[in-house]
C-alpha cells in the first residue's frame, strides 16, 4: 500500500469558482482532483489531500496569518501520515499576490525549498525520502472583475506564464519528477485562479500517471 501526500493550495482544496455565493464553495469530493487521482491509482494507494485555500511556497500573510505559509507546516504534515511513499507539491498560484512581490524564479524557489524538506525528511518508506512530484500551476488569466481582485493579483498572468520555465529546472537540479499543469488544464475564465471540475478530472488523471511511475 503505498501513501501519496497531495500538499497544495485551494485548488487541492476542492474551491468551486460556479459555487463561490455558497457558504462552503467547494467541490463535491468526488469531483476534486486528489479524488480523480486517487480513483486512477486504484486501491493500492491512499491519497491524502492536503489543500488549504491561500497556502503559499514559503511566505507568511501578514494579513490572512502565518498558517499559510506551506514550508512552515509541511514537515509536520508529512510526519502526519508518514510512512509516506511520494509527495505531489502543487503551489505558486498564491505567490502571486501584489503583496509578495514575487518573480516567477522566487516562487519556483520557494517550490523548491519544499522539495528539500521533503528531501531531509525521513519519512518515506524505512525512514529514506519520499519520491516526490513538483507540479507547476497553469498560468493564471485576465478576467475583467476588476478591483479588488485584480490588484491582489496585478501582472500575476505574465509572471505565471514563466512558472514552466522556472518549475521545471528547479524539478531537474534536484532531480523531481515534473508535470507543466499548463499543458493539460486552464484556469478558470471566470476568476482567472481556479479550476473547473472539468479540469480537475483531467489534471487528477495526470498526476495520477506521473505518480504510478514513482510509487510501482
Amino acid at each position: 500500500m503505498a501513501t501519496v501526500v497531495c500538499f497544495g493550495d485551494s485548488n487541492t482544496w476542492g474551491y468551486s469558482v460556479e459555487r463561490a455565493a455558497d457558504p462552503v464553495p467547494r467541490l463535491v469530493t468526488e469531483d476534486r482532483w486528489v479524488s480523480v487521482t486517487a480513483r486512477a491509482l486504484g486501491p493500492d494507494h491512499v491519497v491524502i489531500a492536503e489543500g488549504l485555500p491561500g497556502r503559499t511556497t514559503v511566505f507568511d500573510d501578514p494579513i490572512e496569518g502565518e498558517h499559510l505559509n506551506g514550508h512552515r507546516l509541511l514537515r509536520a504534515c508529512l510526519e502526519t501520515h508518514k510512512p509516506v511513499d511520494c509527495v505531489v507539491v502543487v503551489l505558486g498560484t498564491n505567490d502571486l499576490k501584489s503583496l509578495y512581490s514575487a518573480s516567477a524564479w522566487d516562487i519556483a524557489q520557494g517550490a523548491g525549498r519544499l522539495l528539500d524538506v521533503v528531501a531531509v525528511s525521513a519519512c518515506g518508506p524505512d525512514g529514506g525520502a519520499p519520491q516526490a512530484l513538483l507540479v507547476a500551476p497553469p498560468p493564471t488569466r485576465v478576467t475583467g472583475l476588476g478591483a479588488p481582485f485584480e490588484d491582489v493579483l496585478a501582472g500575476a498572468d505574465a509572471r505565471s506564464r514563466r512558472f514552466d520555465a522556472e518549475f521545471s529546472a528547479v524539478a531537474a537540479n534536484r532531480g523531481v519528477a515534473y508535470l507543466n499543469a499548463g499543458e493539460v488544464i486552464e484556469s478558470s475564465p471566470i476568476d482567472g485562479v481556479h479550476w473547473s471540475p472539468q479540469a480537475h478530472r483531467a489534471i487528477g488523471q495526470a498526476i495520477a500517471a506521473s505518480v504510478k511511475g514513482l510509487t510501482k
